[in-house]
């Protein structure tokens, strides 16, 4: 099982977190709207994944459901470069 914590502010370019109405986007509730909108082969487990990151910010996943989760994250047209990066790049740092 992997642990992914994505509960951290959602950044620019510059690493200054994005601030909406005087408060920071986080990263985890971003990709959980973002991803909640694709149309995966699996549709309750997108739910329950989507769910678990909008509420605690952080996943345990096994290394399956891993792979599925970042194709998922690739592969999201309503998502920006800036959101797929940052998400991919941090669970490359905590995935070794």
């Amino acid at each position: 099982m992997h642990k992914i914590n994505l509960k951290k502010p959602l950044t620019f370019l510059d690493g200054n977190p994005i601030v909406e109405a005087g408060k920071e986007i986080e990263l985890a509730k971003s990709i959980a709207r973002a991803l909640i909108q694709y149309q995966s082969k699996n549709p309750l487990k997108t739910y329950e994944i989507c769910q678990k990151l909008y509420q605690d910010g952080f996943l345990e996943i096994d290394t399956t459901d891993l792979e599925e989760f970042k194709e998922a994250i690739k592969s999201n047209q309503s998502a920006t470069d800036l959101l797929k990066g940052q998400a991919l790049q941090e669970i490359a740092k905590q995935v070794k």
